[in-house]
Parts: C-alpha cells; sequence; structure tokens
C-alpha cells in the first residue's frame, strides 16, 4: 500500500534545503515554508506558523538567517 505523504527522511531533506532563521529576542528558530508577495510563512519547531514581511526578516535587530 502506497501513501501520498512524505516520508520522514524526505521531510528532513526538505528541510535542510530550506531557509532558516533565528528569532533573535525569543532565541526561537524557524523555517522558511513559503513566500508570496513579499510575505512569509515561517514554521517552529513546534510546528506553529508565523508570518513575517521579507522586509522584517532582512531586521538584523530581529531576526538572523542561520542558513
Amino acid at each position: 500500500m502506497t501513501s501520498m505523504a512524505e516520508s520522514p527522511t524526505v521531510r528532513r531533506i526538505n528541510a535542510l534545503c530550506k531557509e532558516r532563521y533565528l528569532h533573535i529576542p525569543t532565541g526561537k528558530r524557524y523555517v522558511l515554508e513559503l513566500e508570496v508577495a513579499g510575505s512569509c510563512e515561517l514554521k517552529g519547531l513546534d510546528e506553529r506558523s508565523t508570518y513575517q514581511s521579507r522586509e522584517n526578516l532582512n531586521n538584523p535587530n530581529v531576526w538572523r538567517r542561520i542558513s
């Protein structure tokens, strides 16, 4: 029986290829999941999403790109 869901290995490989960010005030790490017209969806380790503009992600006082 086959499944349409990605395997854990495929999810790990895809996560390695995505941009990652550190939110400096909280110390939380996020992965850029989706970007549309300058709006970005970032997903944390707890699988919760937060939304930021590309302009906010380029603010070095708040966000730091870690990969």
